[in-house]
This record gives structure tokens, C-alpha cells and sequence, in this order.
């Protein structure tokens, strides 16, 4: 089968229902950007290099779009932004404007270029598991919090 061919069967992948995923941001109540790039992979499905990646520049609040143009590396201790797997806009709900604008203060952006999350993929894996473990919800991948926004808009339809 080509690659283009695959299809992904959701009741192969494991991933969090809307209940589990809010159950995990209470662990995050302290934490404003971490809370903010979580609900960022939960309700638009970019992936977690993509959401490292992210500047101002990208995000229109206006019209409720974050455009994906770039990931993120870290090569050889400098961080490296490379082309993204599918470059793309994608709509962002309301609720995800409105925490925007509660975090502007806490995001610390000087320049647009600014990268609006400037931490580690490790950092966000070590707080995704601490959060795990701390709400008590099921073991899941990062990864898989991609899953699961595609398992809501399939559930939506």
C-alpha cells in the first residue's frame, strides 16, 4: 500500500476523550503558556514541533487562523527552524482566541519573530507526563493528542 493509501483506523490509536483532556489542563492552573500550547495541540491537531515553531507572525486573531510554515529543530545546540511535513492554515475555535488574549502578558514576545513557545521538546514531554500522572488520566502519547482532535471532529460530524 503507498503511503498516500494508508488510512488511520481511530479504534487502533489511543487517545483522550474531551472529558480527560480537561481533567489533565487542572494540572496546569499554575501554568499559563504550558495550558496555552496544550489546548493549541488538542483543538487544532498541530504537531508538537510545529507548536515549538510558532511566532506571532503565524497567529491572526482577527481572522481565528494560526499559519503552519515551519518546525522546530534543536541541531547541534542552536535551534533550527525547518519546513514543516504539510504547510497550512488552520482555523482556530473561539475558545482557543480567548486564551490567547488571556496570555498575551505571560507569552514575553519582544520581536513577531519571537518564538511565542521558547521551550524544549523535552520540557513539553516532561510537563505532558507530569500532568499525566498528577490528573491521574490514561497514559497517552504527545503524539496523540493529534489523535485526538481528528477523533473529535470525526465525532463532531
Amino acid at each position: 500500500m503507498k503511503r498516500y493509501e494508508k488510512r488511520i483506523n481511530f479504534r487502533d490509536i489511543n487517545y483522550w476523550t474531551k472529558e480527560e483532556f480537561e481533567q489533565f489542563l487542572t494540572t496546569l492552573k499554575e501554568k499559563p503558556k504550558e495550558r496555552l500550547a496544550f489546548l493549541l495541540l488538542f483543538l487544532t491537531g498541530m504537531r508538537s514541533r510545529e507548536l515549538l515553531a510558532l511566532t506571532h507572525e503565524d497567529i491572526n486573531l482577527e481572522d481565528k487562523t494560526i499559519s503552519i510554515t515551519k518546525s522546530y529543530q534543536y541541531i547541534n545546540g542552536k535551534d533550527v527552524m525547518i519546513p514543516p511535513k504539510c504547510m497550512r492554515i488552520i482555523k482556530v475555535p473561539d475558545i482557543l482566541i480567548e486564551e490567547f488574549l488571556k496570555c498575551m502578558g505571560f507569552l514575553n514576545v519582544i520581536e513577531k519573530k519571537d518564538r511565542l513557545f521558547p521551550f524544549s521538546s523535552q520540557y513539553l514531554i516532561d510537563c505532558f507526563k507530569k500532568g499525566i500522572q498528577e490528573s491521574g488520566v490514561r497514559q497517552v502519547s504527545l503524539c496523540s493528542l493529534r489523535h485526538s482532535h481528528f477523533q473529535l471532529e470525526m465525532c463532531n460530524k
